[in-house]
């Protein structure tokens, strides 16, 4: 089941196919979040294949995405199970309902897995839509 393999809290194998453009969504559904930081964290089988270059993006239809944070070449992921966090640099108090995580480059390996195993969000969650 990969969503509870990216959502939960235990160190995981959770690999995309070797594609251009791999990425893992979350549908919040009915609760729209104002995210401020979130936390990645690598997978458990090997120190390899760590993400590097990335895209968080939202969305409140699934089909229109608006950037929030971009990292290129970032180093911060270098263990099986590590975890960092990272600011959003460009929601700038915008509400999603539908976040996507994407990898734009190759990973620590130089292929194009995209391998996690958690996802965490942080900010303020809402009951009700954006005005």
């Amino acid at each position: 089941d990969y969503a509870s393999s990216i959502c939960g809290r235990s160190v995981v194998r959770c690999v995309s196919r070797a594609v251009q453009n791999s990425w893992f969504s979350i549908d919040f559904k009915d609760k729209w979040i104002e995210i401020s930081h979130y936390t990645l964290r690598h997978y458990s089988s090997w120190d390899t294949e760590a993400v590097r270059s990335w895209v968080v993006e939202g969305s409140n239809d699934g089909m229109n995405f608006t950037l929030i944070d971009q990292r290129v070449n970032d180093q911060s992921l270098q263990s099986k199970g590590q975890a960092h966090t990272w600011p959003c640099t460009k929601n700038h108090g915008r509400r999603w309902k539908i976040f996507r995580f994407r990898q734009t480059d190759k990973n620590s390996n130089n292929h194009h897995y995209f391998a996690l195993s958690g996802i965490e969000l942080y900010g303020k969650m809402w009951l009700q839509p954006p005005r």
